[in-house]
């Protein structure tokens, strides 16, 4: 491939969703490019504004806290397994609005404790946290909402 063709083809794959360096690296590096021509075609597609980390993490944070219901933590070991900058991910995971992410605990305490069996309180408790644990939300949070959740018994 000639350098005009790859960077037409990686700017299309950028185009489709939103991509971080070390996605488009991998994805040059797996069509056995230069790595001398990588380097210049991430320059530029950064420069032609198709790579931006900053709206990349914000964008992940967003669809995966409120589409996918994730915690802070699940979405922050994802974020770094692509490679990319701890403060910028831990400032933009503290962007999360306090209430909206103590509401999203609640509803999913609601939706998950409808579909547990009529065991004891204490258990239907362990299993709720569990759950949330397991979404990515920080322990002693969990175990604050669970505890001023009103259970019907």
């Amino acid at each position: 491939m000639i350098y005009k063709d790859i960077y037409v083809k990686i700017a299309a794959f950028c185009a489709y969703q939103e991509r971080n360096e070390k996605e488009v690296s991998d994805k040059l590096i797996s069509w056995d490019i230069d790595p001398a021509i990588i380097e210049k075609i991430i320059e530029l597609l950064k420069e032609e504004k198709f790579i931006d980390n900053n709206r990349y993490v914000a964008s992940y944070i967003n669809g995966r806290f409120r589409f996918k219901k994730w915690g802070k933590i699940k979405i922050e070991a994802f974020l770094k397994q692509k490679g990319l900058n701890n403060d910028l991910i831990k400032e933009s995971i503290n962007a999360i609005p306090k209430e909206e992410y103590q509401e999203t605990i609640y509803t999913l305490i609601a939706k998950k404790n409808k579909s547990l069996s009529k065991d004891s309180l204490l258990v239907r408790k362990q299993k709720l946290a569990r759950f949330l644990a397991s979404k990515g939300f920080e322990g002693d949070l969990v175990w604050q909402c669970i505890n001023s959740y009103n259970f019907d018994l």
